[in-house]
């Protein structure tokens, strides 16, 4: 049955009718203009969607924005990326969902598009633009990303971070590794945390990579172009609706030999003014390992700020080097009852690992001051050999302080469930209200289970 611009034009006006009282079921209208494609909607669809773009409206944007896609193509592209720097307080998943169908479609000119929106003037331009970006297929312009790590916004300093991480952990590209490094020097603190984080998830497997690039017969292989200058934010590479731009896929820097050294790079920061980056670095040096990392963790584990000292104290306990476990016992012997809990939970990963670990933590739970029995039975929640410290939390069912009798109450549900329930009955009579609280909720939680 053939279908007449007509047709296709109440179909629009039905679909823009539901947008605005939420009608009739629509599918069957949006069915029809998808298929059809009929340009000669465009001046109207083009209408709709500003008048539903000045009223707020995100649904109305997403309906008119799926059908002008399909009948558009990769042509609509510079309009969708338009309507998405507008503010209509969504996610904008539906109407990214739509661009990267198209960028998918036609990569070249998806990339020139979104290029030439990520080096807008405003913020919306910049933040749609590299957005769009990472639904493309293909290297990441590592380069346009790096410059965004100093872009004025903070919002698209991450987006630039994010970015850079995805490059680097979905496709392996080793450009992106310098240039994260190079972003936990940034004046801002978030993006320093970012990239330190990364740094500590991925600085093994950037260098195993850069060893195995460097393995491979370097003779007779082909190298790529020099990259064309990559604007900064707000000069743009070219009007979207010009010709199209030289740069593709294929014009992405390559990645060198060698990579920074993770340790190396986090030494730097042990001494950051942020104690929000000082803990990410503990946290990194933690997963990285190694003698170098040890002696940095020593630092940190000296720092003033608590969170630092315990992430970094916490980082020792799992780092694998014996030297490193050391500091730890010593810490458990220190005459502070709070520097012997910061202890107690800096030991949990190592009980199972070292003997010495799982002997002073039985020490700790003997220990005169109640926060510091209390840190041990906590310590004791994740082990894998229940059975074995089962008895320990046990004997501490009874003890007078309502600290320790409420660790064990949470300790004992997850050692011995069997074990925990007369235990917790018994505490539904405590004086300690919130010792019955908790008890109470964890016999719930255990009847639940049963159920």
């Amino acid at each position: 049955m053939s279908v007449s611009e007509g047709d296709t034009r109440a179909a629009l006006e039905r679909v823009v009718r539901h947008a605005d009282e939420f009608g009739e079921d629509l599918a069957a209208d949006m069915d029809l203009l998808i298929s059809t494609r009929d340009v000669t909607l465009l001046p109207a669809l083009h209408a709709h969607l500003d008048r539903f773009l000045d009223e707020g409206d995100a649904f109305g944007r997403d309906l008119i924005a799926t059908v002008l896609a399909a009948v558009a193509g990769p042509a609509a592209l510079p309009v969708l990326l338009r309507a998405a720097t507008r503010e209509l307080y969504d996610d904008q998943e539906n109407l990214f969902g739509e661009i990267a169908r198209l960028t998918r479609a036609d990569p070249g000119e998806g990339r020139r598009v979104a290029t030439w929106f990520a080096t807008g003037e405003t913020v919306a331009e910049r933040l749609a633009g590299f957005r769009a970006l990472g639904d493309l297929p293909g290297s990441a312009d590592v380069m346009l990303l790096t410059r965004a790590l100093t872009d004025s916004d903070r919002d698209v300093r991450l987006l630039a971070v994010d970015r850079l991480v995805a490059a680097f952990t979905d496709a392996d590209d080793l450009a992106a590794y310098p240039a994260l490094v190079g972003a936990s020097r940034s004046t801002d603190e978030e993006v320093r945390v970012a990239a330190v984080r990364f740094v500590g998830e991925r600085g093994r497997t950037a260098e195993r990579l850069a060893a195995r690039a460097h393995s491979r017969p370097q003779s007779g292989a082909l190298t790529r172009p020099a990259p064309d200058p990559v604007p900064a934010a707000g000069h743009r590479a070219q009007d979207p609706v010009g010709t199209p731009a030289d740069r593709t896929a294929d014009s992405a820097p390559t990645a060198s030999h060698g990579v920074p050294d993770p340790v190396g790079t986090l030494a730097g920061l042990v001494a950051d003014p942020a104690p929000s980056v000082r803990t990410a670095v503990a946290h990194a040096l933690g997963r990285l390992g190694g003698a170098e990392a040890v002696a940095l963790l020593l630092r940190l584990g000296a720092d003033a700020e608590r969170s630092v000292r315990e992430a970094a104290q916490a980082a020792l306990g799992t780092v694998g080097v014996d030297d490193a476990l050391t500091p730890l016992l010593a810490l458990a012997a220190d005459p502070a009852p709070a520097r012997r809990v910061e202890a107690a939970k800096a030991l949990t990963r190592s009980i199972e690992n070292d003997p010495r670990a799982a002997q002073r933590i039985v020490a700790l739970a003997g220990d005169p001051a109640a926060p510091v029995r209390a840190a041990a039975v906590s310590a004791l929640a994740t082990v894998r050999d229940r059975p074995r410290w089962i008895p320990l939390v046990l004997a501490l069912a009874d003890d007078p302080e309502p600290v320790v009798r409420q660790r064990v109450a949470v300790v004992l549900r997850h050692l011995d469930p069997a074990a925990a329930m007369p235990v917790l009955r018994r505490y539904l009579d405590d004086p300690d209200p919130t010792l019955v609280w908790i008890a109470t909720t964890q016999l719930q939680q255990l009847i639940d289970r049963q159920v």
